[in-house]
């Protein structure tokens, strides 16, 4: 019981030093956030998330910053959790070059779409996005930044972002379609995250947390893909103990050119199905801008499309 006090004590010590010395607030937190662990459980957990959330809140602005001197607009950014815009970040030598936000009602099954140039001049629609259920962005980077110069690879990024939980929650097939005689998957890059924000249903029926920035599953591997395109899943289904109250991710991958251009364009297309019923829904990319539903019928979908250019 002391040991909880002066743990408590601690935590207000570290706050204040945080407030006003940084070097002594993270020494003082590292040995907080350890005590609160060896003591506590979910409460306590709760408590440690908080602190580190409002500690790295400046960093956050700071990321935002640094990736709209890159290019990217804020309202790209606004789509993109934090692991996403760090990603994107981490890849050094990158612009971008363009992205298409889509908004969708799940009860009306409308959707309404933005398209963001690579000045990052868009013209927003018609109609209350805020009040929007999903928003989701396929965002498109180059590498290297300088234009004229030989292109790298092609960075997609992919962010579905849930603002009111969905009443259909299966598994939201997701596709990229590229031109295969331009440029080819690059091996191992591709990657997907399912997140969640919420509680934690406890032993006895009750909530502990919020909690934040919570993964519900992880995977380097796809449902399918072809020459022109690849597929994967959006799992919001399987969130057992869990009382979500936000639910998002993002998926990625590079495209490296077939033959090193210094100047050109291409057009990327991107596909999104919403199941209306529990059915093993699955897209596939038959050819370059092909796409094929198969599983079912009571779906919503919208495709999009974006030339970009290096």
């Amino acid at each position: 019981m002391y040991c909880q006090y002066i743990s408590y004590i601690f935590f207000a010590i570290c706050t204040i030093f945080y407030n006003i010395f940084h070097f002594f607030s993270d020494i003082l937190c590292t040995m907080c956030s350890v005590k609160i662990v060896n003591y506590y459980s979910f409460t306590e957990r709760e408590v440690l998330l908080t602190t580190t959330a409002f500690a790295n809140e400046k960093d956050t602005l700071n990321l935002d910053a640094a990736l709209m001197e890159k290019g990217y607009p804020q309202i790209v950014l606004d789509t993109m959790d934090e692991d996403t815009k760090m990603d994107i970040y981490n890849e050094g030598d990158i612009a971008f070059c363009g992205a298409v936000i889509t908004y969708y009602d799940e009860n009306s099954g409308t959707y309404s779409a933005i398209d963001v140039n690579e000045a990052g001049t868009y013209l927003a629609p018609r109609g209350q996005i805020s009040t929007s259920d999903l928003s989701l962005s396929f965002t498109y980077s180059r590498s290297p930044a300088a234009k004229n110069t030989k292109l790298s690879y092609i960075k997609v990024t992919y962010n579905y972002n849930w603002l009111n939980l969905p009443f259909f929650r299966w598994q939201d097939p997701t596709s990229v379609s590229w031109d295969d005689s331009k440029f080819q998957m690059t091996d191992n890059s591709f990657s997907k995250v399912d997140k969640y924000d919420g509680y934690v249903i406890g032993p006895n029926g009750e909530l502990l947390g919020p909690y934040t920035n919570q993964t519900h599953s992880s995977e380097n591997g796809y449902a399918n893909a072809s020459n022109a395109g690849v597929s994967w899943y959006a799992d919001l289904k399987g969130y057992i103990g869990v009382q979500p109250t936000k639910l998002y991710g993002s998926g990625t991958f590079k495209l490296a050119p077939k033959s090193t251009t210094t100047s050109g364009s291409t057009t990327l297309y991107g596909h999104y199905v919403h199941p209306k019923a529990e059915l093993g829904l699955s897209v596939n990319v038959s050819s370059y801008g092909s796409f094929s539903i198969s599983g079912g019928s009571n779906y919503d979908e919208r495709g999009s499309q974006k030339t970009i250019s290096w």
